[in-house]
C-alpha cells in the first residue's frame, strides 16, 4: 500500500518541481520578476603567469686552429736512424738498420711535435639563455 502511494506521488511532485524551477506558470509561458540589485562583487582568481625572457651576452672563448700535421720529421728521423743503424750494425746490418729506422722515426716525430706552435686565438661569441619570470595576477572570471 505504501509503495502504491509513493508511486502516485512521485510523478506529481516532480512535475510541480520542474515547473517551478523552469519559471513556468502553467501553459508554457515564462514570467520574469524584477528585483533591485543590492550588492555586486566581482569574482577574481589569482593565477601564476610565466613570462619567459631571452637574455644574451658576449662571452670570450678560446678557438684552436686545426693543427697541420707534417710527417716530415718522422720520415727524416727514420732515414737518418736507418743509415746510422746500418753503419754501426757491424755483422747484423739488417737488424741494426731496422732498429735505427724505428728509433730515428720516433725521435723525429717527438721533435717535430715539440716545435708545434700554439696557434689558437680568443674571440667573442654571443651566448643566450631563457630566464623565466613568474608573477601573480588576479583575473576576472
Amino acid at each position: 500500500m505504501k509503495l502504491t502511494k509513493l508511486l502516485l506521488l512521485v510523478p506529481l511532485l516532480s512535475s510541480c518541481a520542474s515547473n517551478a524551477v523552469a519559471g513556468h506558470r502553467g501553459d508554457n509561458e515564462r514570467y520574469y520578476v524584477d528585483a533591485p540589485v543590492v550588492r555586486v562583487e566581482p569574482l577574481y582568481r589569482t593565477v601564476r603567469v610565466d613570462r619567459p625572457r631571452r637574455e644574451c651576452w658576449d662571452e670570450e672563448v678560446y678557438v684552436e686552429r686545426p693543427a697541420y700535421r707534417s710527417h716530415t720529421g718522422t720520415i727524416l728521423g727514420g732515414i737518418v736512424g736507418g743509415v746510422l743503424g746500418h753503419q754501426v750494425g757491424g755483422s747484423h746490418h739488417g737488424l741494426a738498420t731496422a732498429a735505427g729506422t724505428v728509433l730515428g722515426a720516433s725521435v723525429g716525430r717527438d721533435m717535430s711535435a715539440r716545435r708545434r706552435v700554439d696557434d689558437g686565438y680568443y674571440t667573442s661569441r654571443e651566448r643566450c639563455d631563457v630566464r623565466h619570470e613568474y608573477t601573480r595576477e588576479q583575473r576576472n572570471d
